[in-house]
């Protein structure tokens, strides 16, 4: 595992990102808060992120996240109890 930069936790998944500007996220992904596309709980992998970007911070929600780049662009991906909208048109 890489030394970590960032880590957040929402409520059943958490997201790491290391130094070389990498996310890696684990746990439940009933909403798609890891950045994947499939529903299945996973341990630490790495998540695809646009090309060229590195990430700089990354925050969860209960069952989204959002991940800050170098770039200055904001990831999100996962959905908001609120609205129970899922953010599939900025995932990551």
């Amino acid at each position: 595992m890489p030394f970590a930069l960032a880590i957040s936790c929402g409520s059943g998944h958490t997201v790491m990102v290391d130094r070389a500007g990498r996310v890696f996220s684990c746990g439940l992904n009933e909403f798609g808060q890891l950045g994947r596309r499939d529903k299945k709980t996973k341990s630490f992998v790495a998540c695809s992120l646009p090309q060229g970007a590195e990430a700089m911070d990354a925050h969860c929600g209960p069952s989204c996240t959002i991940v800050n780049t170098a770039a200055g662009l904001v990831l999100v991906t996962g959905t908001t109890h609120q609205s129970n909208r899922f953010l599939e048109s900025l995932s990551f």
